[in-house]
């Protein structure tokens, strides 16, 4: 394996192990801070909060986004990376001769990176995206729960009926921000996508041609596919 080779190895397994730092951090915070330190929301007495909220808890909440399986694959793909990094390619026992030949194909090489990528594509463009929208242009909403309340609200879908929603209601002086995690988070997405970034763009390509003809061939598997990266 050669030195551009290994670069390009070691900045796929930095990009994860930066992501995977990042999720211990606060991801976003709620806050809710309504004159004399409580209000009456809907009837419920609520007391003034602030809620971090870091990237586990938040993957383990919002299950309809997928993110547990986005993790799963994401560190596969960089554990794989870091195997190749490591198993020589020249002499050694029989075991390491035939491991070295499974994972340095040619085959393997190129599966792992489009996997690296559409893992990417899916945390960077998804879930990321939608969260800074929603903090930026979105309006919050107090569950009636108060601060308790705050992360089984994703556990519902947002599309889903409203008949299911949890009861939340706009209030003043309740906000959101995002923290400190989220731009680890997008730092160890940008180093380990930057690392793959040619596979990144030939699978954005794919999905600008391939989500138009699905939506007027298949209804059902264009919205499997959409659930499934997380849009």
């Amino acid at each position: 394996m050669d030195s551009t080779s290994k670069g390009y190895l070691g900045q796929i397994v930095l990009g994860a192990c930066i992501t995977f730092i990042a999720l211990f951090f606060p991801l976003f915070t709620v806050t809710y801070n309504p004159p004399g330190g409580s209000a009456l929301v809907a009837g419920h007495h609520i007391s003034a909060f602030v809620d971090v909220i870091n990237g586990w808890a938040f993957a383990d909440s919002a299950a309809y986004f997928r993110l547990h399986p986005v993790i799963v694959f994401m560190f596969a793909s960089a554990g794989v990376g870091l195997i190749r990094l490591l198993l020589p390619d020249g002499a050694g026992n029989a075991l390491i001769n035939v491991l070295s030949k499974i994972f340095h194909t040619n085959l393997v090489k190129i599966a792992n990176d489009y996997i690296h990528a559409l893992v990417h594509i899916i945390v960077a463009f998804s879930w990321l995206l939608i969260l800074l929208l929603a903090i930026l242009i979105g309006t919050p909403a107090m569950p009636i729960t108060g601060e308790a309340g705050i992360l089984p609200t994703f556990q519902t879908p947002p599309y889903a009926p409203a008949a299911v929603q949890p009861v939340t209601v706009e209030v003043p002086h309740l906000s959101a921000t995002v923290g400190v995690g989220y731009f680890i988070l997008l730092l160890g997405i940008a180093i380990g996508g930057l690392a793959v970034f040619k596979r990144v763009v030939h699978l954005v390509i794919a999905l600008i041609v391939i989500l138009p003809i699905l939506f007027f061939v298949d209804r059902a598997i264009f919205q499997q596919v959409i659930l499934f990266l997380g849009f």
